[in-house]
């Protein structure tokens, strides 16, 4: 038992929920978002302010331009998870 807790311990470290998520955006403290879907999916909506580096174009220079003193979230996250048709 204590090695599971011990792993999810130190996976927390490195991820947030989106509550958490939202209190950052809404407090004082300096956040990046980036959004990791394609560009048009990133087109449809996003979270105010994030900024787009679509998952295929992600590499050192597209990160190393980033202030690596600012949290940064990559996030591929659906923003409408309502259940549609299939296109056909």
């Amino acid at each position: 038992m204590e090695e599971q807790i011990n792993f999810y311990k130190a996976k927390l470290k490195y991820e947030i929920d989106s509550w958490d998520l939202f209190d950052k955006l809404n407090s004082k403290e300096q956040v990046v978002v980036i959004d990791t879907r394609s560009n048009e999916a990133f087109e449809r909506g996003h979270i105010p302010e994030a900024i787009n580096i679509s998952h295929r174009t992600m590499n050192q220079e597209t990160y190393g331009k980033l202030d690596k003193n600012i949290f940064t979230l990559p996030t591929a996250m659906k923003l409408d998870a309502t259940p549609r048709p299939k296109e056909r």
